[in-house]
């Protein structure tokens, strides 16, 4: 029964870390080699090297758009802290917006052990891509040369 339950562990740890990765995967597998492993108990798992970790920000290039006054642009709000105080008003001559996208992918090492019916489990590597596609919201009033946005 020992055996079974410590399958059945594997396969649970394996399945959460597929669920966990979204379908964005790749699965590496090799097998055990030649050293003495009579039983499921004698299995060590051990991580071969450290994951490789790489976060890739891309900026698109900056946008710029005339089309609303100073007034328009402070109607719109922002979620910033006003820094002169919550009873002094400020008017807005220019907001950025921009629509994050990320993008994950996982590739998972894995050594098994088929006679066992055991094996282990590690990330190999994670990798993040964060695109972003600014917008530069300057006020109409601005538009004339000499511009401070420039």
């Amino acid at each position: 029964m020992q055996g079974f339950a410590q399958r059945a562990l594997v396969m649970a740890v394996f399945s959460l870390l597929l669920a966990d990765l979204g379908g964005n995967s790749f699965i590496g597998t090799a097998r055990a080699g030649t050293e003495k492993i009579r039983s499921a108990a004698d299995v060590k798992c051990h991580v071969p090297k450290a994951p490789v970790i790489q976060v890739l920000p891309q900026t698109a290039n900056i946008r710029y758009d005339f089309n609303q006054t100073t007034k328009e642009l402070t109607a719109q709000g922002s979620n910033t802290v006003n820094p002169y105080g919550g009873n002094v008003d400020a008017t807005t001559g220019g907001l950025r917006a921009d629509a994050v996208k990320m993008k994950s992918s996982v590739k998972i090492g894995t050594l098994t052990y088929p006679s066992l019916g055991v094996g282990c489990v590690w990330y190999d590597s994670v990798t993040v891509n964060i695109n972003l596609n600014p917008v530069i919201f300057v006020a109409k009033e601005y538009q004339q040369e000499p511009c401070p946005h420039s």
